[in-house]
């Protein structure tokens, strides 16, 4: 996941950057980084990110 995928798939979902920040359980600042290209994030991070994405498709396929 790159950066810009990162803000894309966050913004398409019209995610703040604390909305990612709690449903990852990461800290804002880290994904603000990353966002910006200043920091290369450890594999955790990435994993986080995107367990954060899939349960939002996940969710949004289950019946009300």
């Amino acid at each position: 996941m790159s950066p810009e995928d990162c803000e894309r798939e966050r913004c398409r979902r019209g995610w703040t950057v604390e909305d990612l920040a709690e449903r990852s359980g990461l800290v804002a600042l880290t994904i603000q980084k990353f966002e910006a290209g200043l920091t290369q994030p450890r594999p955790g991070t990435f994993i986080a990110l995107r367990r954060a994405f899939a349960r939002a498709e996940f969710g949004a396929l289950s019946p009300s």
